[in-house]
């Protein structure tokens, strides 16, 4: 029996499906995206002539406009920084549509803020970041931030809030305050010095490994 399939004549079928097929969601590990991501461009650049056979970053679909109709990033705040690989490799997707998922709560900052926001689908009303500091970034440093009114400060801080609660599922600390039936409490309690001594002995160095571990990771 010959099982030898004619590339030829199976490849128009083939692009047909491909342009035809839209994908309703795309669940795959940040591992996986970036192994595929270093050989799309890898092939990219390598520039001989063959066809890059890399379905996520296919210009075939963009082109065609068969982009992903839902992409579902968990744990979003591993591909933050906008200058790292993660990050990179999931704005080299084309998708319509996404839901950015967190388990944890991320500060109310304006930087993480605008780093979530690029990974956003375009077109958005904040695509430049001179757009997004115009809005929600007025000043040009902390310190002048510093020597703003409480109310200025507040109103801003308000800004943000109110965008982010019907835009992403993990809502910075500061609005949980804001939410029907959440309350916050402070309790205070003594700790013995050696205890407190090692206690900040180990989370400085748990955040200095994680520190290390994301940037060798990009």
């Amino acid at each position: 029996m010959n099982a030898k399939v004619n590339i030829r004549v199976q490849r128009p079928a083939l692009i047909h499906l491909t342009v035809r097929k839209k994908w309703d969601w795309v669940i795959i590990t940040y591992d996986q995206l970036l192994a595929k991501y270093k050989f799309f461009n890898a092939a990219y650049k390598a520039d001989n002539g063959k066809r890059v056979k890399a379905s996520l970053f296919s210009k075939l679909l963009k082109e065609t406009g068969s982009s992903i109709c839902f992409l579902v990033l968990d744990e979003v705040q591993n591909a933050l920084r906008d200058q790292g690989k993660r990050h990179a490799a999931i704005k080299g997707l084309s998708y319509s549509r996404g839901l950015f998922l967190s388990g944890t709560f991320m500060p109310d900052r304006w930087y993480e803020i605008h780093e979530i926001l690029a990974l956003m689908p375009r077109p958005h009303p904040f695509m430049a970041p001179r757009l997004f500091d115009a809005i929600f970034r007025p000043w040009e440093s902390d310190r002048q931030f510093d020597r703003l009114e409480s109310q200025t400060r507040i109103a801003y801080s308000n800004r943000r809030i109110v965008f982010l609660l019907p835009n992403f599922v993990a809502r910075p600390a500061a609005v949980l305050s804001h939410l029907d039936g959440c309350v916050r409490e402070s309790l205070q309690f003594d700790v013995d010095p050696a205890d407190e001594a090692a206690i900040i002995h180990y989370t400085r160095g748990f955040y200095k490994r994680t520190t290390s571990v994301a940037a060798a990771e990009g």
